[in-house]
């Protein structure tokens, strides 16, 4: 398990993930090439759950210091 920052993420291909959360629940999504989500800070354990490789680039935005 693994912990981001609030972050916005574009995909680079299509994708379908299935995110583990630290209470065990499972959260699937299905992108598309081109999409932009916000993903909210947290721990999950990515997993592709897709027949394809999947590229994504994941933006993570810091705090004021």
């Amino acid at each position: 398990m693994h912990e981001h920052p609030n972050a916005v993420v574009v995909m680079l291909t299509d994708g379908n993930t299935e995110m583990t959360l630290p209470d065990g629940n499972k959260i699937e999504d299905i992108s598309k090439i081109g999409d932009a989500s916000w993903t909210p800070a947290g721990m999950h354990i990515p997993k592709n759950v897709g027949n394809e490789k999947m590229e994504a680039i994941l933006v993570e935005l810091k705090s004021k210091p």
